[in-house]
C-alpha cells in the first residue's frame, strides 16, 4: 500500500514521460472522438484503462492523492472520466458482447454474433476503470462529489448505465456494473 501512495507523488516530480496519467487519460479520451477503426479504439480504451487502473489503485483510500487529482487542472481527470464513460456508454450497445455469452448446443457452428467483441470487452474494461476512479474521488469526499456532479449529462450516463448498460454485457458482469455505478453515485439520492 505504500508503495501505490508515494506512486502518484514521485509520478507528479518527474512526470510520466511528458504527461502525467491524468495528461494521458485526457489524451486517451479526446481519441474516443474520432471515428477510428477497431484495432485503434480497442488500443485507446486499453491505454486509458491502464491509466485509470494506476489511478484507482493511488487513490483508493488516499485523501491526499485524491484532493490533487480533483484540483490538477480543473478537475481534468474527472471532466475526461465523465466524458470517457459516456462515449463507453455508446460504444457498449454498438459492440454489444451480451449474446457472446450464449450457450451454443454441441456439434452446431458458432456463428461469430459480434464482429467488435474484443471492442466490447475493452469499453467493458475501461468503463469498469472510470467507475472505480470516479468511486475513490466520491466516496466521502464532498469536493470530489461536487465536480463529478457538475459534469453535463454524467447522471443520465450513470443511469444509463444502472438500468440499460447491463443489458449490453454478458451476464456475469451485469451486477458489477450496477453495483459499482450505483455507490459511485449514491450521494446524488
Amino acid at each position: 500500500m505504500r508503495a501505490h501512495r508515494g506512486a502518484l507523488h514521485q509520478s507528479r516530480g518527474a512526470g510520466i514521460g511528458r504527461y502525467s496519467t491524468s495528461d494521458a487519460v485526457k489524451e486517451c479520451v479526446n481519441h474516443l472522438d474520432s471515428d477510428e477503426d477497431q484495432e485503434i479504439l480497442v488500443a485507446v480504451l486499453w491505454g486509458a484503462e491502464r491509466c485509470l487502473r494506476v489511478l484507482e489503485s493511488v487513490t483508493v483510500h488516499n485523501p491526499e492523492n485524491q484532493s490533487y487529482l480533483i484540483a490538477y487542472k480543473d478537475s481534468q481527470l474527472i471532466v475526461s472520466s465523465a466524458k470517457a464513460l459516456r462515449h463507453c456508454e455508446e460504444f457498449i450497445q454498438r459492440y454489444n458482447r451480451a449474446e457472446d455469452s450464449i450457450c451454443i448446443p454441441y456439434n452446431k457452428s458458432l456463428i461469430h454474433h459480434s464482429a467488435g467483441g474484443h471492442v466490447g470487452k475493452a469499453v467493458e474494461d475501461c468503463m469498469r476503470a472510470i467507475i472505480g476512479v470516479l468511486l475513490n474521488l466520491t466516496h466521502d469526499n464532498e469536493w470530489g462529489s461536487t465536480k463529478t456532479g457538475e459534469q453535463d449529462n454524467l447522471i443520465s450516463t450513470a443511469m444509463n448505465c444502472v438500468l440499460q448498460v447491463p443489458k449490453y454485457l454478458p451476464q456475469e458482469q451485469r451486477f458489477d456494473i450496477r453495483v459499482l455505478t450505483s455507490c459511485t453515485f449514491e450521494w446524488h439520492h
